[in-house]
């Protein structure tokens, strides 16, 4: 009995981190969550998995790999909508288009040093 009820516990536990998810992409931010926070519990959950994959209890073992998924799941959507990180990207992004021009049509062929042989 306690040995169910903890693997169903440890099933279950880590689906509590989808309305988090589901809340971040329906805001479309992540503001309101630490950087530091989600990394850190990131890198623990990462670090825990190895032992719960070999460990002989079904508990341990079922926890953390539902943990790693939905986690990760968590610290992507918290990385991919943190203002943050998406200003540095979007300034990339604006860097890297003035950086490199679009040439008119027909100048591709000069740039690519393609030549058609007839």
């Amino acid at each position: 009995m306690i040995r169910t009820l903890g693997m169903v516990s440890g099933i279950i536990m880590p689906f509590f981190n989808v309305p988090l998810i589901v809340r971040i992409i329906r805001w479309r931010s992540s503001e309101h969550i630490s950087l530091v926070w989600v990394v850190g519990a990131w890198i623990c959950v990462m670090g825990m998995l190895p032992q719960s994959l070999q460990s002989p209890d079904p508990v341990l073992l079922s926890f953390g790999f539902v943990n790693r998924l939905f986690f990760t799941g968590v610290f992507v959507s918290v990385l991919y909508f943190h203002p943050a990180i998406r200003k540095k990207s979007l300034a990339e992004l604006k860097l890297m288009s003035r950086a490199l021009p679009i040439p008119p049509q027909g100048e591709w062929s000069k740039i690519l040093h393609v030549t058609q042989d007839d």
